[in-house]
C-alpha cells in the first residue's frame, strides 16, 4: 500500500540528480499538505453538519488547494514547467498563511515567524540558493509594510494572545511546523549526501579510468616506438640495398666492359650467330646498367616505346627461368598491334620482370615428372581508352586471404628464398611512377591474377 502511494504521489520523474532532489522534497510537502487538508476538510464537513458554525468559505478554500495539490501530484508532475509552478504556488501558500497570522496577531507571533522561516528555507531548497535571498527580501518588505500600516491605523492586530497561557494546542501547532521544517531539511540533506557519495564514487572511477588511460597511453607509445623502430630498420635495409646495388652495378659495368672486349676479339676471328646473340644480350644488359645508373643519380628519362614489343622481349629473356622451373610463359595480346607508351622504360621493365618472376616462383618446386605445359604463366597486355592493362596469372599455390593485404609490403614474403621486395617494387612503379593501380585476385579455381592498370 505504502509503495503504491509512494509511486503515485512522491517518486520523482526527473533524471538530473539536483532536479530529482527538489522534486522529491516538493512531492513530500504536497503529499503532507494533501493529508492535512483532507483532515481539515472532513472536520469542516462535520462542523457544517453538526454545529451552527458556517464553514462554507473554509470548505471552498480547502477544496481549491486540495484539488490543485492532487492535480499536480497525479496529472502534471511529468510536465516540463509544472514543478517550478507548483513550487511557487506552495511557497505562496506558506507566505499567505504566515502573512495571515501576522495580520491577525502581529509580527511577533511565533506562528508567523515560523511560517516565514519555512518560506525562506523552502525557497532555497525547492528553487535555488538565490531564491532564499529573494524570499528574505520579500518577507522583510512585507513585515515593513505591515508595521507601517499598523502605525497608520490601517490594521489593528489582536495581541491579547501575549497574555494568554500556552496550551497543548500550541505544542501541537509548533510540533507540526517543526516537523515540516525538519522533514524538508532532512530530505534535502539526505539527497545531498547521496549526491556527494555519487560524486566520490565518480571521482574514484574517474581516477581508475585515468590510471588505466595512462597505462594504455604507455602501451600505445611503446607500440608506436616499436613500429617506428621497425620502419627505421626497413629504411636502413633499403639504404643497404641501395649501396649494394650501386656497388653491384659498378662491378657489373666493369665485367661487361671486359666481356665486350673478349667478344670483339671473337668477332674479328669470325662472326657467328652465336657471337651475334651474345653481342645483342650484352648490349641489352649494358643498356639496363646505364639506365639503372642514371636512375640512381636521379635522372628519370621519359621515352616513347612499344610496350608490347618490350613485353615480348622480356618474355624471351625469362623463358630460361621458366624452363628451369618447369613452367612456360604464354603472351596474349589483341591483334598483335603495337601498344605505344610514354614513360620510364627501365621502370616498365622492372614492373613486367617482377610480375613474371613472381608468377614463375608461385609454383611449388618441380619433380622429375613435372610437365611444363601443366604449369602455365599467362600474361595478357591490352589497351583501352587512354590506358594499358597488364594481367599476369599463375595457377600455383595461391595466396590466402589473411596475407593478401600484406603481399605488397616491403620485405614480406611467403617463400623461403624470397626477398620480399618484388611486389613492393611493382606497386611503387604502378602507383608512383605511372600513376596507376594494381589489384590482386586469388582463388583455387581461377588462380592468382595481378592486374596493373596504367594511363598511356
Amino acid at each position: 500500500m505504502f509503495q503504491r502511494i509512494y509511486t503515485l504521489f512522491i517518486a520523482p520523474h526527473k533524471t538530473d540528480p539536483d532536479q530529482r532532489n527538489r522534486e522529491l522534497v516538493l512531492n513530500w510537502l504536497l503529499t503532507g499538505i494533501v493529508f492535512l487538508l483532507s483532515i481539515f476538510f472532513i472536520n469542516c464537513i462535520i462542523l457544517q453538519i453538526f454545529s451552527d458554525k458556517d464553514v462554507i468559505g473554509s470548505l471552498i478554500s480547502i477544496s481549491i488547494v486540495l484539488v490543485g495539490a492532487l492535480s499536480y501530484l497525479i496529472l502534471f508532475r511529468t510536465k516540463q514547467h509544472a514543478q517550478t509552478i507548483a513550487s511557487y504556488l506552495l511557497l505562496g501558500l506558506f507566505f499567505y498563511a504566515g502573512y495571515s497570522v501576522v495580520l491577525a496577531w502581529g509580527i511577533v507571533n511565533p506562528y508567523g515567524v515560523l511560517m516565514f522561516s519555512l518560506v525562506i528555507v523552502a525557497s532555497g531548497i525547492l528553487l535555488s540558493a538565490r531564491h532564499a535571498l529573494y524570499a528574505v527580501v520579500v518577507v522583510s518588505l512585507s513585515l515593513t509594510l505591515f508595521e507601517y500600516l499598523k502605525s497608520q491605523g490601517v490594521t489593528t492586530p489582536d495581541t491579547s494572545w501575549i497574555a494568554s497561557p500556552s496550551s497543548m494546542a500550541d505544542v501541537t501547532n509548533f510540533t507540526t511546523l517543526f516537523l515540516v521544517m525538519g522533514l524538508v531539511s532532512w530530505l534535502f540533506n539526505r539527497q545531498m549526501e547521496e549526491s556527494l557519495q555519487r560524486a566520490r564514487k565518480s571521482e574514484k572511477e574517474l581516477k581508475h579510468e585515468r590510471d588505466m588511460l595512462e597505462v594504455k597511453v604507455e602501451e600505445r607509445t611503446r607500440a608506436l616506438q616499436e613500429a617506428q623502430l621497425e620502419k627505421v630498420q626497413q629504411v636502413y635495409k633499403f639504404a643497404e640495398l641501395g649501396h649494394l646495388s650501386t656497388a653491384l652495378f659498378h662491378d657489373l659495368a666493369g665485367s661487361l666492359s671486359s666481356l665486350t672486349l673478349d667478344i670483339e676479339s671473337m668477332r674479328k676471328k669470325g662472326k657467328t650467330d652465336f657471337t651475334k646473340r651474345i653481342d645483342n644480350n650484352i648490349h641489352y644488359i649494358d643498356s639496363v646498367v646505364q639506365r639503372v645508373k642514371s636512375q640512381i643519380h636521379g635522372n628519370n628519362e621519359v621515352e616513347t616505346f612499344d610496350a608490347l614489343a618490350v613485353t615480348k622481349e622480356l618474355v624471351g629473356i625469362l623463358s630460361y627461368n621458366a624452363r628451369k622451373a618447369r613452367t612456360h610463359i604464354e603472351l596474349h595480346a589483341a591483334k598483335n598491334k603495337p601498344i605505344v607508351f610514354t614513360g620510364n622504360l627501365t621502370r616498365f621493365r622492372q614492373l613486367i620482370i617482377n610480375l613474371l618472376s613472381n608468377a614463375i616462383e608461385a609454383y611449388p618446386p618441380p619433380s622429375s615428372d613435372t610437365m611444363a605445359k601443366d604449369r602455365p604463366v599467362l600474361i595478357k597486355i591490352s589497351q583501352g581508352e587512354g590506358k594499358i592493362i597488364i594481367e599476369v596469372t599463375d595457377f600455383g599455390k595461391g595466396i590466402q586471404k589473411a596475407t593478401q593485404s600484406k603481399v605488397f609490403d616491403p620485405f614480406f614474403t611467403t617463400k623461403s628464398t624470397g626477398s620480399g621486395i618484388g611486389l613492393f617494387i611493382v606497386r611503387q612503379v604502378a602507383e608512383k611512377d605511372f600513376s596507376g593501380n594494381i589489384k590482386l585476385t586469388s582463388n583455387k579455381k581461377t588462380g592468382t591474377t595481378f592486374t596493373v592498370t596504367i594511363p598511356k
